[in-house]
This record gives C-alpha cells, sequence and structure tokens, in this order.
C-alpha cells in the first residue's frame, strides 16, 4: 500500500460516485474507465494472452468486469459468468455494457442459482461480484460464485474490493481470495491490511472533482428508520438575538426545513415576544434582559444539556457581555455552530475528535477579524481558511464563491450559489441547515459540505421564483425540498 491516497470510506465513495453525474462526469464514463484500467492490470501482467473468465454481478461492480472483458477479448479467450439474470441488472450503464458484449465473440453464461456456479481454469480470473455499496451478509448465489472463484485456478483480480469484504472494516466472510484488488480511484479502509496486492485504477475524474461538493454530500446523513422517534434526528439549541431579531428565528427556521426534530430558540424576552408570534413550531425560552449575558449561564447550560447541538451568535450584536457568555457557553457545548458576533479568535475545538466538534461558518471578513484584521487575497481563501481551522483545531465553513469548508487537513468546495443570496439573513439560515446536520453527520467537515450544498441549491431553487428578489425566508422554505430530491 506504499505511495498510494489517502482511503475513502464507503460513505465517501458513494458520496462521490453521485456528485461526478452532478457536476456533469456520466457514470458511464466512469465505468468505462475503471473497466479499462483493470484490463491494463491484466494485459501487462499477461502479455501472452491466454484465457479469462470474468465473474460479473448485478451491479455495477458487475458492470466495471464487462467492460474489462470487452476490453481484454482481442488479446484472450475470453468467457462472462453472470451471477442472476440479465433481466436483473441494475442500472442502465451495467446493462449497456451487458449488451455491448453481446456480439464480441465472449462466451456469456447467465448462473442463476448455485447449481450453475462452478470452479474454472483460466490465465486470470475477474471478481466483479460485489462492490462498496454491497449489503452484507452475502447470499445465494454469490456465496457459491466466492467458492467457485476461490477453487478455480488461475490469477484473481477482483474490481475494487475482493467481493464478501466489508470496505470499511476488512472483515467477511466467505471473501475471494484476490491475488491483486485493482481498487477505483482510491483505496478503501479495508484494504490497509489486506495481505494481496493492491493498486489503483483510475476513474478519469477532472481535477478536483473529488473535492467539490454536491448531492452525494447529503448521503452522510443517511435515511430515516421507520420506528424513529422524537429527538432521534437533532435537537438543536438556538442562542442568539439581542440587536437583531430575525437572526435567530431565521437560524431556526433553516434547521427545522432541514430535518430536525426540536428546535429550541434561549433568546432575550424581546426577542422571545416576537419570534414567538412567528411559527407555533419554534420552542422558545425567554431570558431575562434584552441581551445575552453570563446571568444566563445556568440557564443555558441546563437547556444545552438537552440539546445535541449549541447553534450560537446570530444577531447578538456586538455586545461585550454577550461575547462572554457565547465564549463560556462554546466551552460546555459537546458540539457547536458558531456563526456571526459570537465568532471569537478564541474559540477552540476539542482534542481527539474529529474537526474538534465546532464548525465556524464565518464570510471573508469576519475571518479576517479572527485573524485581528489582516487581509485575505481572494487567491488564499482556501489556504487562510485551512491554516485557521488546522492552528484551532476546529471545522471552517468560509462563505463566499466558492465557499471553502476545511477541518485544517481536507478541504472541500462548494459552488452552488445564485447572486441573490446576498440578502441578509442568509447565512442564519446556514449556520442553523449546519446544526442540524451536524447533530447527525459525525464528521463536521462532511456536515459542513453538505450544508453548503443544501443551502445553495435551496437558494437556486428560490431565485427561480423571486430572482434577486428572494429573501432568506424564501430559501430556508426550500432547504427541505433539496434534501427530499437527494432521498433524505
Amino acid at each position: 500500500m506504499n505511495r498510494l491516497p489517502p482511503a475513502l470510506s464507503t460513505p465517501e465513495m458513494r458520496a462521490l460516485d453521485l456528485n461526478a453525474p452532478y457536476h456533469g462526469f456520466s457514470i458511464l464514463q466512469m465505468m468505462e474507465n475503471a473497466g479499462a484500467g483493470v484490463a491494463r492490470r491484466i494485459r501487462a501482467r499477461f502479455p501472452r494472452g491466454g484465457r479469462v473468465a470474468a465473474f460479473a454481478g448485478a451491479g455495477n461492480n458487475g458492470g466495471d468486469a464487462f467492460v474489462a472483458a470487452r476490453r481484454l477479448a482481442p488479446h484472450f479467450e475470453a468467457e462472462v459468468v453472470l451471477v442472476g439474470r440479465a433481466r436483473d441488472i441494475a442500472g442502465e450503464e451495467s446493462r449497456h455494457n451487458w449488451d455491448l458484449l453481446q456480439d464480441t465473440g465472449i462466451l456469456l453464461r447467465e448462473a442463476r442459482d448455485s447449481r450453475d456456479l462452478q470452479p474454472v481454469r483460466a490465465t486470470a480470473i475477474i471478481d466483479g461480484l460485489l462492490g462498496t455499496g454491497s449489503r452484507l451478509p452475502v447470499r445465494e448465489p454469490i456465496r457459491s460464485a466466492i467458492r467457485a472463484i476461490n477453487q478455480s485456478r488461475g490469477h484473481v483480480v477482483s474490481v475494487d474490493i475482493p467481493s464478501g469484504m466489508d470496505p470499511d472494516t476488512g472483515r467477511g466472510s466467505p471473501v475471494v481470495k484476490a491475488d491483486l484488488v485493482v481498487t477505483l480511484h482510491a483505496p478503501k479502509p479495508g484494504l490497509l491490511k489486506y495481505r494481496g496486492e493492491v493498486a489503483v485504477a483510475s476513474l478519469g475524474l477532472p481535477p478536483g472533482l473529488d473535492r467539490r461538493a454536491g448531492p452525494g454530500d447529503l448521503q452522510m446523513l443517511g435515511r430515516r428508520a421507520p420506528r424513529s422517534h422524537k429527538g432521534d434526528h437533532g435537537r438543536i439549541l438556538v442562542v442568539g438575538g439581542g440587536e437583531f431579531f430575525g437572526a435567530p428565528a431565521l437560524a431556526a427556521l433553516g434547521a427545522l426545513r432541514a430535518g430536525a426534530d426540536i428546535v429550541t430558540l434561549a433568546v432575550p424576552r424581546p426577542v422571545a415576544d416576537i419570534v414567538s408570534t412567528y411559527t407555533p413550531d419554534f420552542i422558545v425560552r425567554p431570558l431575562p434582559g434584552d441581551h445575552i449575558s453570563p446571568s444566563h449561564l445556568p440557564r443555558l447550560r441546563q437547556l444545552l444539556g438537552r440539546h445535541d447541538v449549541l447553534c450560537i451568535g446570530m444577531g447578538m450584536g456586538d455586545n461585550p457581555t454577550a461575547h462572554r457568555a457565547a465564549r463560556e457557553l462554546i466551552r460546555h457545548a459537546p458540539r457547536a455552530v458558531v456563526d456571526a458576533e459570537a465568532l471569537d479568535p478564541t474559540i477552540r475545538g476539542r482534542r481527539g475528535t474529529p474537526g474538534g466538534s465546532i464548525i465556524l461558518t464565518p464570510h471573508k471578513g469576519e475571518l479576517s477579524q479572527l485573524l485581528g484584521g489582516r487581509a485575505i487575497p481572494e487567491d488564499k481563501r482556501r489556504e487562510t481558511a485551512m491554516a485557521y481551522a488546522r492552528s484551532h483545531n476546529l471545522t471552517v465553513l468560509l462563505k463566499g464563491h466558492p465557499d471553502v469548508i476545511t477541518d485544517g487537513t481536507r478541504y472541500r468546495l462548494n459552488t452552488t450559489h445564485h447572486p441573490g443570496m446576498t440578502v441578509g439573513g442568509t447565512g442564519d439560515v446556514l449556520a442553523g441547515v449546519t446544526a442540524r446536520l451536524l447533530a447527525e453527520i459525525e464528521d463536521p467537515l462532511w456536515a459542513a459540505s453538505a450544508t453548503a450544498f443544501t443551502t445553495g441549491a435551496a437558494g437556486n431553487l428560490a431565485a427561480e421564483e423571486y430572482g434577486n428578489g428572494l429573501t432568506a425566508s424564501d430559501v430556508a422554505e426550500r432547504v427541505g425540498w433539496v434534501m427530499k430530491r437527494w432521498g433524505v
């Protein structure tokens, strides 16, 4: 595994698989490149040809194997064993590549049950049964296909991962015993301790595409269980208000539209009297006085203990006592989203947690203030955000074009925006959406990246109706539609 790129987990690869076509790079092209990469490895190992037998499943991993067999057919006697029925091949790309095999002279067989699966003898045996998206444990007839491969005589080459292996843990039974694993785009965590040879095949993605946010980022959230209970999907505490009244309400609305189960607004009494009339969906906890202060900390800590994520700063204003209270409360929050007036250079993430479990959501001017007023050249936005996140052990979602999302080591970029989103309040909505996603997505980098895409896409939808006359509440109202569109 020396000199290979960093490993990507199953959710990260699933995100890439969805984001690539969203950004204009087709699954069909990725499949062609994957199969070609496998074929090149086999050709290099056996330049004189011979016989190749491919065992293919009905998913995209099987589609990769179809391409590899087609590419090898001019140089090898080739056979493809489809484990299942051709009519059950999932995905138009895999079906397309199966159809391309029909007039190539390749021997095609459908193994509809375990009785149709026998060991083979070949120069190279391609394992294209299961990919990273497959569910374990393995069922029939795939179990019999794995046994047939392991009992066969020939050089076994697995596509992406050995079939039967959990790509994240490396465990599984039965598992194909591969001589060579040609993993796609990047190694999978389960391969880090694999005893066989591992090589990486490029999917041919344009440079930087794997760092671009898209709908795949939302898949980190996962689907709700049918028996979910209230509170399972995020309890958010929004603390803000004082100088401005609407900001904390917009953050709360963003959190609700992003799917939070419970959103509580802890705001000064004058703010509470107003925001409590906006919607009965808000739980409003009034705090004495006109602004947040350290005297509220006992009550706020009590509320914090009943919530998953703190979302703080929106509308607090430039008030020193509010700033002191915010700094203290953030120190006690297990997870926090810090925006607007709560942004403070003393905030640091918690050691031993990914991204520090704190997300800051500044625009460039606010990040400049965190750096003591130092100007940030436009072409240094990413490097500056990464350096700040690294030195403070937290995650930064730097709003702009593009949005820069970084934990100091990794970074992602988001370009879903509409110029009309310069209207006031959209940043408050974004903070609320961030808090909701941070409640369920463990990695703050991915939570922030999914937020940037979702909020930007919601803004684009609002602009279709209102153009540059959109409002922050228009954006918030469309957050749920974006999430529904992408299956979460």
